[in-house]
C-alpha cells in the first residue's frame, strides 16, 4: 500500500465536505462582503485556496507529474512568490504587515490564519484531502465573522482568537496522528515514490513535492546527478549506517525498530535517500487512533468528548461529580470480584420522590437551558429552535405494551473500553460488563425486555467502529422490529488526575453523561450527507433523561454533551449514547452507576 491508498477512504469521506467549502471560497474570491482592508485580506487568501484547490485536481487527475517546466515554475511561484524576501514585506503571512495593515487588534490572528493557510500546500502534493478542507474550513470560519459587518462593528477581537484556538485544540489529533504515522509506517511513502520512481535527470520531480524549489535546490539536484552511483550509495550509507550504530552504541534493541526513513534536508524540507528495513515485514503503526466514522468524515479530533483538561463538563453542579486524584481499585478484592458483587457493597436507594423541581419556565428560558444542562463543543451550534424544552418535554418517549418481544437495545460502538482495575481479556471488566448488568436490572427490576448485543466493532480498528457498527444495527432492529430505544453505552477518556465520582443515595459511583450529534457544523452549517430524521426525538429523550437525573439524582449526571456529527443515532428515534465513568473509574463504580441509571430509564420509558 502506498501514500495514495492511505488517504483514499479519508478523502472519499471528506468529498462532500470539500465540495461545500469550495464554494464559499470560490465567493469569497469573486466578492468578500467584508469592510475594508479586511475584504482585501479575505480575497487575497481565498484566492490562494483556489490555487490549491486546482493543485489537488492535477494531482488527483495524474497531471501534476505532466506539467512542463514553465508550469511547474508558474506553480510554484504561485504558491511561494509572496513570502520570498522580495515580497514578504507585503504578505499578510507577515505579522508586522498584517498588524500594520489590518490593525492590532486583528494583525496576529489573521497573520497566523495566513501562514497557516500556507502549510496546507505540500498535503496538497500529497493529496490530502482532509487538511485541504479543514483549512479551508477555518478560513472560511474566520469570514463569517466578518462577513456583512460594518466598518464599526467588527466581530470581537476574542471570537476570532478563540475559532483559531479551538481549531487547533479540536484537530490536533489529527495533526498528531499525521506526524506519527510518517515516522512509523513505511505506507507514507510519498517522498519515496518520487524519488525511486522518477527520471531524476529531469529536474521536474522537484516540482512534486510541494516545496519551494530555487536555483539553489535545481544546482543541488544538478550536482547529485553528475555523481556517480557509488558516491550516491555511500552518501545513503552513511546515514543508514550511524543510525545503526547509533543504536548499538547507546545500548538500545534495534530489533525493536524494524524500519525508519532516513531524510535528506534541502531547503527545510526532507527528501528521502534510502530506507533502512531490518525485516520484510515492515512496521504497523501501533498508536491508537481515536477517530470515529462520522468523526472521519468530519474530521473531529475526537470520537466521543471528554474533560482532557480535567475539566468537569457539568453547569448547574459546579463540577459536582468530578473529583481529582489518581484511579485505581481500593481494597484487595479483583476487578471481577467487584464486577460481581457492586450491587451488595452498599445497598443503593431508589428515590421515592423528586429531590429537587426545576420549573418549565425556567428551561423555557434557552440562556438557562444552555447554561445548566449543556455543554456545547466548539465545532457545532445549536439554537433555541432546536432546543425549545416545551416541545422537547411534551415528546411521549413511554414505550408501547409490551409483546414479549425485546423493546430496548443495548450495544456498544466500542466495546473495548475498560476501567482503571479492569482485567485484560474480561469483557465483564468492561462497558461490556457494565452493560450485562444494566440489562440485568432492566428485567428483573422493572419488567422490561432487552436485548444486549455485544457485537465487537473496535477490535484493532477503532477508526471505523461506528461505520461497522451500522449495518448490524440495521440488521437487529430490521429482524426485532418491536425494538424502541437504542442505548450505545460507552466509557469517556478524561486526564488521569481526573475521576468522575458521584454521591448517590450514600453509594459511589461514576458520574454518566449523554450525548446527542447535531450533524451541523459551525463552519459549514447542516450536513445534508449526515442528515438525522430523528434529531429532535434524541434530543428529546436525552433531555428527558437528563432532567429526571437531576430531579431525583442530583449529581449524577454530567451535562448533556453536544457535538457535530451523528453518532450512528439516525436510526432510532428514542436513541442515547451514554459516557458511564471514564478510565481512571473502577469498574464497581460503572457498575454501580447501572443502579439510578436503570431507574431514570424506567421513569422516562413508563412515564412515572
Amino acid at each position: 500500500m502506498g501514500y495514495q491508498e492511505c488517504y483514499k477512504e479519508t478523502n472519499e469521506l471528506a468529498a462532500e465536505r470539500y465540495e461545500l467549502v469550495a464554494e464559499r471560497i470560490v465567493e469569497i474570491a469573486e466578492a468578500a462582503q467584508a469592510p475594508e482592508p479586511f475584504a482585501e485580506y479575505f480575497r487575497t487568501n481565498a484566492a490562494y485556496l483556489q490555487s490549491l484547490r486546482a493543485l489537488y485536481e492535477k494531482g488527483k487527475s495524474g497531471s501534476l507529474a505532466a506539467r512542463s517546466m514553465e508550469e511547474c515554475e508558474a506553480d510554484n511561484e504561485a504558491l511561494y512568490g509572496e513570502i520570498l524576501p522580495e515580497a514578504y514585506g507585503h504578505s499578510y503571512a507577515n505579522p508586522a504587515y498584517a498588524a500594520a495593515r489590518l490593525g492590532e487588534t486583528f494583525g496576529g490572528a489573521l497573520s497566523l490564519l495566513a501562514a497557516h493557510l500556507r502549510t496546507a500546500c505540500g498535503e496538497v502534493f500529497r493529496g490530502n484531502l482532509v487538511q485541504l478542507t479543514i483549512a479551508m474550513e477555518l478560513f472560511v470560519e474566520v469570514y463569517n465573522c466578518f462577513e456583512g459587518a460594518a466598518a464599526d462593528a467588527l466581530p470581537q477581537e476574542k471570537e476570532v482568537q478563540q475559532i483559531v484556538y479551538w481549531y487547533f485544540h479540536d484537530y490536533r489529533e489529527i495533526f498528531d496522528e499525521r506526524s506519527v504515522r510518517r515516522l512509523v509506517n513505511p505506507a507514507e511513502d510519498f517522498e519515496k515514490e518520487i524519488v525511486m520512481q522518477a527520471d531524476l535527470s529531469d529536474l521536474r520531480y522537484l516540482y512534486r513535492y510541494g516545496a519551494y524549489i530555487g536555483e539553489n535546490e535545481r544546482q543541488i539536484a544538478a550536482y547529485l546527478n553528475t555523481l556517480p552511483e557509488a558516491d550516491i550509495q555511500a552518501m545513503a550509507d552513511t546515514y543508514t549506517e550511524g543510525y545503526r550504530i547509533g543504536f548499538e552504541t547507546t545500548g538500545k534493541d534495534l530489533s525493536k525498530k524494524t524500519a525508519a526513513q532516513v531524510l535528506l534536508e534541502l531547503s527545510g524540507r526532507p527528501f528521502p535517500l534510502t530506507e533502512y528495513i531490518d525485516t520484510a515485514d515492515g512496521y504497523e503503526t501501533q498508536v491508537e487512533s481515536h477517530f470515529s466514522y462520522e468523526e472521519i468524515v468530519a474530521m473531529e479530533a475526537l470520537d466521543e468528548p471528554d474533560a482532557a483538561d480535567g475539566t468537569a463538563l457539568n453547569g448547574e453542579n459546579g463540577g459536582a461529580g468530578v473529583t481529582a486524584g489518581a484511579g485505581g481499585c481500593s481494597g484487595t478484592a479483583t476487578a471481577a470480584e467487584n464486577a460481581a458483587n457492586s450491587q451488595t457493597t452498599v445497598e443503593f436507594q431508589v428515590s421515592q420522590a423528586p429531590k429537587t423541581d426545576i420549573p418549565l419556565d425556567k428551561l423555557n428560558d434557552f440562556d438557562y437551558l444552555i447554561h445548566n444542562f449543556y455543554v456545547v463543543d466548539k465545532t457545532t451550534t445549536i439554537t433555541g429552535e432546536q432546543l425549545n424544552a416545551s416541545e422537547l418535554l411534551a415528546r411521549d418517549m413511554r414505550l408501547a405494551a409490551p409483546t414479549g418481544q425485546p423493546q430496548i437495545l443495548i450495544y456498544h460502538t466500542h466495546s473495548q473500553e475498560g476501567y482503571a482495575d479492569s482485567v485484560p481479556g474480561d469483557p465483564n471488566t468492561t462497558v461490556v460488563g457494565v452493560g450485562n448488568y444494566l440489562t440485568e436490572l432492566l428485567q428483573e427490576r422493572y419488567g422490561l425486555s432487552v436485548l444486549h448485543h455485544t457485537g465487537e466493532y473496535d477490535v484493532n480498528d477503532r477508526d471505523h467502529a461506528y461505520a461497522k457498527a451500522g449495518p448490524a444495527l440495521e440488521q437487529i432492529l430490521a429482524e426485532n422490529p418491536g425494538i424502541e430505544v437504542v442505548i450505545d453505552l460507552h466509557r469517556d477518556g478524561v486526564a488521569d488526575t481526573t475521576r468522575l465520582v458521584a454521591d448517590v443515595n450514600g453509594k459511589q459511583m461514576a458520574s454518566i453523561m449523554f450525548f446527542n450529534g447535531l450533524s451541523r457544523t459551525t463552519a459549514t452549517g447542516d450536513i445534508p450527507y449526515l442528515y438525522n430524521p430523528n434529531l429532535s426525538d434524541n434530543l428529546a429523550f436525552s433531555l428527558q433523561m437528563q432532567l429526571k437525573a437531576k430531579q431525583y439524582y442530583p449529581g449524577f449526571s454530567r451535562s448533556i454533551y453536544l457535538k457535530g456529527y451523528r453518532y450512528n443515532m439516525h436510526y432510532c428515534p428514542k436513541t442515547l449514547l451514554v459516557e458511564v465513568g471514564a478510565q481512571t473509574n473502577t469498574v464497581d463504580e460503572a457498575m454501580s452507576a447501572m443502579e439510578p441509571l436503570a431507574d431514570i430509564l424506567y421513569r422516562v420509558l413508563t412515564g412515572n
